[in-house]
């Protein structure tokens, strides 16, 4: 048997292995696929695809990402890191980081199924701020995808735009906290990134097409969740900001940072909204992948610490409408409460803990919310 063929079937193992992570499920609620348990399951693929690649001399492109999302998957940051930067590494070497537009929409679909592989190498490598990918990707490298019905590709370009808008715009690594400079990130986000995104998309989206298109509500989830955590991560350090320090601030930036402890709340509960809605959604097998646990704790922390807050201002009223083309606090700006706040946190929490029994980052995050959700409330 060729080398070819036993990497594939290798492959298939391997395959197999990390999909079984994703059940039970609503759709299969056994632990068992005919009468064999899950993790019986799991070492026997694993146990056969490392006899298989013994015989190989290398991992393989997909042997590396399906090395990488189970390092991820497991909690090993430090393996992960390591799989990823020689993922990243083959798909330069075999040219599969280039993107070639194309003069009709068959084949540009096409082609820009070809570079997916390398886009989510890119998309998480903005997230370990690892090495091999350098500054933003130009934008005659990200594929132009404004198409309406969206394509299942939509997503992950706009992702990338997205991390491409931040890169741009982002403070220095340990530079002060400017909260001028902040609100001009947000509003250069409500007026440069948002206003583009596609109508199925969008944060208050037209959803004609969801039926049509299974794979949508998922995505756009995913994508208003990456949006918002990136609103948090743009409004963090004011949390930061020692008293001393407020008091010496000109009275108009003291005036910011009651509404900008506000927004950062608000973009908070909306990741967990989101969050909580590919809960609702057919399985909610989604929101066991790290990249949805991973920026759902961050925001949840954050809330918390929010609502912990006795300084906090929720009566903020909202500033920005005439100044921005979207404006992606209008519905919460005003209205969210804290008791609302600690309802969201407990069911986040209480997804997080459902999750936990297939997830090692999941029942990580449970654990730690709930102690942080228990201090908050004997503090109140």
């Amino acid at each position: 048997m060729g080398a070819g063929r036993i990497s594939k079937i290798a492959l298939i193992y391997r395959i197999c292995s990390y999909t079984s992570k994703f059940f039970p499920c609503p759709k299969y609620p056994t632990g068992t696929i005919h009468g064999m348990a899950l993790a019986d399951i799991r070492t026997a693929c694993d146990s056969i695809a490392e006899s298989l690649e013994k015989s190989l001399s290398g991992d393989g492109m997909h042997h590396l990402g399906l090395a990488m999302l189970r390092a991820r998957d497991e909690g090993n940051p430090d393996i992960f890191r390591q799989k990823l930067s020689d993922a990243i590494r083959r798909t330069q070497e075999i040219g599969k980081d280039k993107y070639v537009p194309a003069d009709n929409e068959d084949k540009e679909i096409r082609n820009v199924r070809q570079y997916m592989p390398f886009c989510n190498l890119y998309i998480w490598d903005s997230q370990t701020d690892s090495i091999p990918i350098s500054g933003a990707l130009k934008d005659d490298q990200v594929p132009d995808t404004r198409l309406n019905p969206p394509v299942e590709l939509t997503e992950r370009i706009f992702q990338i735009r997205l991390i491409n808008f931040w890169r741009n715009n982002s403070p220095k690594v340990d530079s002060e906290y400017d909260i001028v400079l902040a609100e001009k990130r947000y509003e250069a986000l409500c007026n440069e990134f948002l206003p583009t995104l596609p109508r199925a998309f969008v944060l208050e989206p037209n959803k004609q097409w969801d039926k049509d298109f299974p794979w949508l509500p998922y995505q756009r989830e995913f994508l208003h969740i990456s949006i918002f955590s990136s609103i948090c991560y743009n409004y963090r350090p004011v949390l930061q900001l020692e008293p001393q320090k407020i008091q010496s601030l000109p009275a108009n930036d003291r005036a910011l940072l009651g509404p900008q402890r506000k927004a950062l709340a608000v973009a908070a509960f909306n990741v967990l909204t989101r969050y909580l809605n590919l809960h609702t959604l057919e399985s909610g097998i989604s929101t066991r992948l790290p990249d949805i646990i991973m920026p759902t704790f961050d925001a949840a922390v954050l809330l918390a610490a929010l609502y912990a807050n006795r300084g906090m201002e929720w009566e903020c009223k909202n500033y920005r409408h005439c100044m921005l083309r979207v404006n992606p606090f209008e519905t919460h700006m005003e209205s969210l409460k804290p008791e609302l706040c600690m309802e969201t946190l407990r069911s986040t929490l209480d997804h997080l803990q459902k999750c936990a029994e297939t997830s090692v980052l999941a029942k990580t995050a449970a654990e730690t919310l709930d102690r942080v959700l228990k201090r908050v409330n004997d503090g109140h």
